[in-house]
């Protein structure tokens, strides 16, 4: 349990962990013609802390499966066997889900899924032999859902792990019953420059689709795609990265890693259009030290991309032992202009065991607003 906490612990701080001083990219500033705002919502915050058994989980990605139907990804998780709502006697798994049923998270309902071994809780994506899966995002297309998967493995560093690639999984019947899925592992290619493809944000767009991850050691964010036709093959064996001035280039003929998208980004952040506004939106957490609410936004999804800008600052922020991450926003959710969720954990393990306002997803009610 100790192990897994600390595991745990410092996957949160790898996450979040990014120069404090933000740089300011080369960009031709246009005047803001939009504001974005976000509040607490409490009566969304009630959909993942009702269930007697799942106590807890990070991550929280959400896919939209059509039919008012919701998967939510998580990271590690707390699952109890009992229904005493404790957590020091519960379990922790790598990874679950949940199907929400109804798009307003405030009224919806949400039922969680994992696996069994031996009699006990374990991950909903099983392990490898000497590795582990948390989850990315995905994305549904027709009849197939297509699902990322960062891989962990213990690694010999201060750490006691390292995020090693990327796996993806291929469901051909995602309205069934998650327990009744047939999950198909898909062949991926080599990482050979340690980007986690599909570790924040997955799109479909101009028939592509693409898949957004970061840099497993800076948090510099780069774009790759690869066209429709291939991903609903299973077939994800020639990706194609964005290069900036040199445009899409296949990953068989590069020799080095090409320019970031843009720098400073995170492992887990969320890029979605908005009509309303006509750019692309990509949300995010500053940093561990300013853990703030933040956007930058552009006219294409290849950029350029504008500088950060911070829109909240959670009530958690600063208190002691207390980090938060894994800012993100969900377009599929309905119930306000915006939904927001984020990550809170803490380095102090016996608070994750006993304080039961931590540890689950926070949502956030928001507006996007056009002004002139």
């Amino acid at each position: 349990m100790r192990k897994t906490l600390r595991f745990c612990l410092i996957f949160a701080i790898l996450l979040c962990l990014v120069s404090c001083g933000l740089k300011t990219p080369l960009f031709n500033l246009e005047k803001e013609t939009f504001t974005i705002s976000g509040e607490p919502w409490p009566e969304a915050d009630r959909l993942f802390r009702n269930d007697d058994h799942w106590l807890g989980g990070d991550g929280a990605s959400s896919i939209d499966l059509g039919k008012g139907r919701v998967l939510w990804l998580f990271g590690d998780s707390f699952i109890s066997q009992a229904s005493s709502g404790g957590r020091r006697d519960a379990a922790i798994i790598r990874n679950s889900i949940a199907i929400q049923e109804g798009y307003d998270p405030s009224t919806a309902s949400v039922k969680f899924y994992w696996n069994r071994k031996n009699g006990e809780p374990s991950s909903f994506f099983a392990e490898g032999e000497n590795n582990w899966y948390w989850p990315g995002d995905g994305i549904r297309i027709n009849d197939t859902l297509i699902i990322f998967l960062m891989e962990v493995s213990e690694g010999e560093n201060e750490l006691g792990f390292d995020v090693t690639g990327w796996q993806a999984v291929m469901i051909d019947n995602p309205d069934a019953d998650p327990e009744k899925w047939h999950i198909d592992w898909i062949d991926t290619p080599s990482n050979q420059f340690g980007v986690i493809a599909g570790s924040a944000c997955v799109l479909h767009a101009d028939q592509y689709v693409y898949a957004f991850g970061a840099d497993s050691k800076k948090r510099d964010a780069y774009l790759i795609r690869w066209p429709v036709s291939s991903v609903l093959k299973g077939d994800l064996s020639r990706p194609v990265w964005w290069a900036k001035e040199r445009g899409w280039i296949l990953q068989a003929d590069l020799a080095e890693i090409p320019p970031p998208l843009f720098a400073e980004g995170q492992m887990e952040f969320t890029v979605n259009y908005v009509p309303e506004i006509e750019r692309y939106l990509e949300i995010q957490t500053v940093s561990l030290l300013n853990p703030s609410l933040a956007y930058r936004w552009a006219k294409n999804i290849t950029g350029p991309w504008s500088p950060l800008k911070e829109f909240y600052v959670q009530a958690e922020s600063g208190q002691n032992s207390i980090l938060i991450y894994a800012g993100k926003s969900h377009p599929v959710l309905t119930g306000a202009g915006a939904v927001f969720t984020y990550a809170v954990n803490s380095t102090d393990s016996k608070r994750i065991l006993e304080d039961t306002s931590i540890y689950y997803p926070v949502f956030l009610k928001g507006e996007i607003r056009k002004v002139e």
